[in-house]
């Protein structure tokens, strides 16, 4: 019995090897963690620092709601959450 789980376990570890392998070859020898996806990244990276004041703008300016402006520009609405909260605690901050 111990000599099948044995085998059963080497057998997962290779299949998952194995399954590393061809996804690195399949991107080009890169492991596909290495990539980023541009829908993962942060805002600041993806539209820089205009880019995130334009999108708390929106809200703070011009009213949008956060599901309209992730709708806009193609983010969480979480993210959306994150950084206009972020924007009212600093603009709170400087008031004081």
């Amino acid at each position: 019995m111990a000599e099948i789980l044995q085998a059963y376990s080497r057998y997962g570890y290779t299949l998952v090897a194995t399954r590393r392998a061809l996804e690195a070859a399949m991107a080009g020898g890169r492991q596909p963690e290495q990539r980023t996806d541009l829908k993962q990244r942060s805002l600041l990276v993806r539209f820089g620092r205009r880019g995130v004041e334009q999108l708390v703008a929106d809200h703070l300016d011009r009213g949008l709601t956060y599901t309209e402006i992730a709708e806009k520009y193609d983010v969480a609405l979480s993210t959306v959450s994150k950084y206009i909260q972020q924007a009212k605690r600093q603009k709170a901050e400087a008031a004081v």
